[in-house]
């Protein structure tokens, strides 16, 4: 663009052979006004921040007398677009990363389909083996009090475990209680002095 000019320092540009549709994908940075460039190296970015600091130094590093090349050349580790105006730009994939992309598409798709499939364990030489671990992880069910202590405490058992001959000594104790809370009762109405007391039986 006409307005693009290197008027100061720290622009990014194609670098070019000073010939028409010359430019490849090597850059350079400016490090001071470059006049002389104008309408002849494309300007495609700028480095702004902290990082002009940085680009400064390059002018700073020793070069051989021959080929005026760095003899420690500067390393660009990593570069970050604050502004792209390019936006509808998509970056160009290679063949290897497009049919990597769709490997992955039909793998999700397959995953997707088999979920919630069950397995046909009959099918895998551990098959056995396999179902014994899913049936050990299958959510078992909780026991009950009564369930738990069956066998330890018969009188915490449900009513339909409990043993004929301890339903029978709690039917006689039942009937002994009524009978002396009967005996009370005629007392009391009789007029006799007595001392109540509770009494709790299992």
């Amino acid at each position: 663009h006409s307005r693009l000019r290197f008027s100061h320092r720290g622009l990014l540009a194609c670098a070019n052979r000073n010939a028409p549709h010359t430019n490849g994908s090597q850059f350079f940075i400016t490090l001071d006004k470059c006049d002389w460039l104008d309408k002849k190296n494309t300007i495609f970015g700028k480095i702004v921040g902290d990082t002009v600091y940085n680009m400064l130094r390059l002018n700073e590093l020793e070069v051989d007398e021959e080929t005026d090349r760095p003899t420690d050349p500067p390393v660009i580790t990593g570069v970050e677009v604050l502004w792209n105006p390019f936006e509808d730009i998509v970056p160009r994939t290679t063949a290897a990363e497009r049919s990597a992309q769709e490997q992955f598409k039909k793998a999700a798709e397959v995953r997707k389909a088999r979920k919630g499939q069950k397995r046909n364990l009959a099918l895998l030489s551990f098959g056995e083996d396999a179902q014994q671990e899913e049936e050990a992880a299958a959510p078992t069910k909780f026991k009950s009090a009564h369930e738990v202590l069956r066998g330890h405490d018969s009188s915490l058992l449900a009513p339909e475990d409990t043993p004929e001959e301890v339903l029978r000594e709690r039917a006689a104790r039942a009937a002994a209680v009524s009978a002396v809370q009967d005996k009370l009762r005629a007392g009391a109405a009789g007029g006799l002095g007595c001392c109540s007391y509770a009494c709790g039986f299992r």
